[in-house]
């Protein structure tokens, strides 16, 4: 797991906030660095994924802890 630039906690979120959040974290990040996120909405880590293939991020890793899922994402 890499260090990351920033991060950010969503849960107890429900969608669309994470995702507006974690675009807002996005977008105040330069190519190249990577952005913690967590989050437990059900649909949260299919929907950071579909965001990412979009956008043209990469996921670097997922990991599960019972509902929570702790993911980073590169820019």
């Amino acid at each position: 797991m890499e260090t990351a630039d920033k991060e950010v906690d969503v849960c107890g979120v429900c969608c669309p906030m994470p995702l507006i959040k974690v675009r807002t974290a996005l977008n105040d990040m330069q190519p190249g660095q990577v952005l913690s996120v967590i989050g437990d909405d059900p649909i949260f880590e299919e929907s950071v994924r579909d965001l990412c293939e979009t956008s043209g991020l990469q996921v670097l890793s997922a990991e599960h802890d019972g509902r929570r899922v702790k993911m980073q994402i590169k820019t």
